[in-house]
């Protein structure tokens, strides 16, 4: 799926008249990974009906889910999620605490339409369905019943810096 064809919940009902708030959980392996996060953040298309709308974003190297206590604050922000990114560039396989991270975050959420978004890999093997990690994430929001977002290095490229598209147009 192209990340331009995103569609996030509409939860303007919940906020002031013309204002909706999308929380929005990162976990990322390293600044690469984070960065490439945040751009395909920047790259959603949100449909016109919805608004004004504010992204209420929380990320999380990997590194801190070692901590019990990093991992709880971390589980409890998945626990309240509209949108969970999981970026991954290094190593194969996800470590122990996130695979756990992500078990109990979504087990524990209780938001309609949550939504993953996998970016695994690197640009030339983004979301391999014969990777590991991507088996196990896809395995895990299936089980929950996610949504799950994994778009391919094909069709996911990513945007260019806002200030190139403003001397471009």
């Amino acid at each position: 799926m192209n990340a331009s064809s995103f569609e996030l919940p509409d939860k303007r009902s919940s906020m002031a008249p013309g204002r909706a708030a999308i929380d929005v959980v990162i976990a990322y392996d390293g600044i690469g990974a984070a960065l490439k996060a945040l751009d395909t953040l920047t790259s959603l298309n949100l449909p016109e009906s919805a608004g004004a709308v504010m992204l209420r974003v929380s990320t999380w190297c990997f590194r801190f889910f070692e901590d019990m206590v990093q991992w709880n604050k971390a589980t409890a922000a998945a626990a309240e999620a509209d949108l969970l990114v999981i970026a991954a560039i290094n190593g194969v396989d996800l470590p122990r605490s996130v695979k756990a991270w992500l078990r109990r975050g979504l087990a524990q959420n209780r938001r309609s339409g949550v939504t993953v978004v996998a970016l695994l890999g690197d640009e030339d093997r983004e979301n391999s369905p014969k990777s590991a990690r991507f088996r196990f994430v896809q395995r895990t929001t299936r089980h929950s019943g996610a949504r799950l977002i994994a778009p391919s290095s094909e069709r996911v490229r990513l945007p260019e810096c806002r200030k190139d598209r403003a001397r471009a147009g």
